[in-house]
């Protein structure tokens, strides 16, 4: 018999892959006759970046941005070719998988700092723009697996836009706590 072992992660405990080759073990010990196919699934979240980067064969890069509540973390992106089958429909031949839970992910906060009037995406903007330098022509985001509802203002804002007080000043940490401060957006997307 040929099976599929296909698993998502289970949250804060363990990785897509880490699920698959644990139920695989499991499965072997009852059925060492069976094929066993284990395919790591991501659904934007936590491992969206270790998933598709191993499946396309690509590469990985870290570098360092702000995480959710401010401090540097660690994060990953991955580049790798597109298929020439999918070229023509994505428009792109080289793309950078960036996954906002590596920057501004639940994941990197102990359960007493999970408070997303307190998060932002300022790392999420760090890490596209990290992408975009990479030598690509796109970027695939996977936005689950987030500790913030700041609208993706934090990210924007490392990318050219700005928040405005009502005295015109910069409001520099636009999070939602800071959020009745602003009283204006404005600026333009800035790759570089």
């Amino acid at each position: 018999m040929r099976v599929l072992v296909a698993f998502d992660k289970f949250k804060d405990a363990l990785g897509a892959s880490q699920v698959c080759a644990a139920a695989a073990a499991a499965l072997r010990e009852i059925h060492p006759e069976w094929q066993l196919d284990l395919c790591p699934l991501a659904d934007g979240g936590d491992g969206f970046v270790d998933v598709l980067t191993r499946a396309a064969g690509g590469a990985f890069h870290r570098t360092q941005v702000t995480g959710p509540r401010g401090g540097q973390v660690e994060a990953t992106f991955g580049v790798a070719e597109v298929p020439a089958a999918a070229q023509a429909i994505l428009g792109h031949k080289r793309v950078a998988i960036v996954e906002m839970a590596q920057a501004s992910g639940l994941a990197l906060l102990p359960a007493d700092q999970r408070d997303p009037w307190h998060t932002g995406t300022r790392g999420t903007g760090e890490l596209l723009r990290a992408a975009a330098n990479a030598g690509v022509d796109g970027i695939l985001l996977g936005v689950g697996g987030s500790a913030t509802h700041d609208v993706g203002l934090g990210a924007l804002s490392v990318l050219g836009l700005s928040c405005h007080g009502v005295d015109g000043k910069v409001v520099e940490l636009p999070i939602p706590q800071t959020w009745a401060a602003v009283a204006s957006i404005s600026g333009k997307f800035d790759s570089s």
